[in-house]
């Protein structure tokens, strides 16, 4: 069982066919299995118990959205940002504990 994990699923740039080309690529993998070999046309190289997950931004800002055709095989989750001072907070716990004067 392996996981793949691919961040800033939403970066690749739109083609002129309004595709994003590597976007397509997982697609395939997810619906089909696998991908073609490109050296033997016609063959097919399966990939099996693998899981797939991906993590993205909102779109906007130079930013794209995925096409729905790949984003349904996907589960979403909207987490949204912690305010500055939250992240400052979360931080400033973990450094204190990290370098406390019990530590050593």
């Amino acid at each position: 069982s392996s996981d793949l994990f691919i961040d800033d699923i939403n970066m690749p740039i739109i083609n002129e066919w309004g595709d994003q080309i590597t976007n397509e690529i997982v697609r395939q993998l997810m619906e089909s299995g696998g991908f073609y070999n490109l050296e033997k046309p016609g063959d097919f190289i399966n990939i099996d118990d693998i899981l797939l997950i991906g993590a993205m931004i909102h779109p906007g800002g130079g930013r794209n959205d995925i096409p729905q055709r790949l984003k349904r095989h996907f589960s979403i989750f909207n987490c949204t940002l912690p305010s500055n001072n939250s992240i400052d907070q979360i931080f400033s716990i973990i450094g204190c504990g990290y370098f406390c004067v019990e530590r050593g």
